[in-house]
C-alpha cells in the first residue's frame, strides 16, 4: 500500500541525526559544527505514542498516524530555537530527495476507490430502512384449536428502530386472510432501541394448508408499508 511517495509520519533524519541531547552551554546552531542535528534526544516522541514506537526508526506498522509526536516535537524544537517540523507529514522521497507530492497513478486508484466507498456508504446511509423486524416462532409453541374451529400459532416479534425518535408501528396480516393480536398492547419502538412482543395468529381451517401454511405479514408505519414478513403457519396435517 505504501511506496516512496506516500505520506505519512515521519522523521527527517537527514536534519535530525546525529542525535544528542542539547547541554547547557550549547547553542542549538553551534551543534552543525560537531556533526550533531537537530534531535536533542529527549525521547518526548517516544513518550506521547500511544503504540509505544519510536517514530524515529522509520514508519512502522504500529503508527496509527495520532501526530502526538509531531506535536511533541513542535514543541521541543520551539524551546531550543530551531525550526519546526522535524516529525512531519512527508514522503520518503520528500526527505531524501526534497521532492514535492506527485500525483501519481496510484495516488489517482486510491483516490477513485475511496470516493467509490465514500459513495456506496452514503447511499446505503440514505437508503436504509427506518424500521428492522422480524418474526420467529416462539420456542416450543405448537398449535394450538381455539374452541371456535381456528387454529392459532405464537410468535415473537423483534423491531429495531434505527431513527432517533419514538415510532408507533401496526403489523398487519396480509395473506391468508385471519387475524392476529399483540399480546401486550400497541407496538410503539422507543428511539434507537429494541422492543419485543408476543403475537398470536389466528387462521380457519379452511384457509390453511395441510401442516405448514406460508404466512405474510406487513409492518406499516401511519399507513406506509415499512417492512414484509414472512414465516410459516403450523396446523395439523390432514390425512
Amino acid at each position: 500500500m505504501l511506496d516512496e511517495n506516500s505520506i505519512v509520519v515521519a522523521y527527517d533524519h537527514r536534519r535530525g541525526e546525529n542525535r544528542a541531547p542539547l547541554k547547557r552551554e550549547q547553542k542549538a546552531g553551534d551543534r552543525r559544527a560537531l556533526g550533531l542535528g537537530d534531535c536533542v534526544a529527549c525521547n518526548q516522541c517516544v513518550s506521547v505514542c500511544p503504540t509505544g514506537i519510536d517514530i524515529r526508526n522509520g514508519t512502522q506498522m504500529e503508527c496509527v498516524h495520532c501526530t502526538a509526536c509531531m506535536d511533541a516535537c513542535d514543541n521541543v524544537m520551539t524551546k531550543i530555537g530551531v525550526a519546526r517540523g522535524l516529525i512531519r507529514y512527508a514522503s520518503l522521497n520528500g526527505i531524501e530527495r526534497g521532492e514535492r507530492l506527485r500525483f501519481t497513478p496510484r495516488l489517482f486508484s486510491y483516490g477513485v476507490v475511496l470516493t467509490l466507498l465514500g459513495s456506496l456508504l452514503a447511499v446505503m446511509i440514505s437508503t436504509r430502512s427506518e424500521v428492522e423486524a422480524t418474526l420467529l416462532r416462539a420456542p416450543g409453541a405448537l398449535f394450538q384449536q381455539m374452541p371456535d374451529g381456528h387454529f392459532s400459532n405464537l410468535y415473537t416479534l423483534r423491531i429495531t428502530n434505527k431513527t432517533g425518535r419514538e415510532m408507533p408501528v401496526e403489523l398487519r396480516l396480509e395473506k391468508p386472510a385471519g387475524s392476529l393480536q399483540i399480546l401486550g398492547g400497541n407496538l410503539v419502538v422507543p428511539a434507537q432501541k429494541q422492543s419485543e412482543n408476543s403475537v398470536l395468529v389466528e387462521l380457519a381451517a379452511n384457509a390453511m394448508q395441510s401442516g405448514n401454511t406460508p404466512v405474510i405479514l406487513g409492518v406499516y408505519q401511519n399507513g406506509k408499508k415499512l417492512q414484509t414478513l414472512k414465516t410459516a403457519f403450523i396446523g395439523p396435517r390432514r390425512l
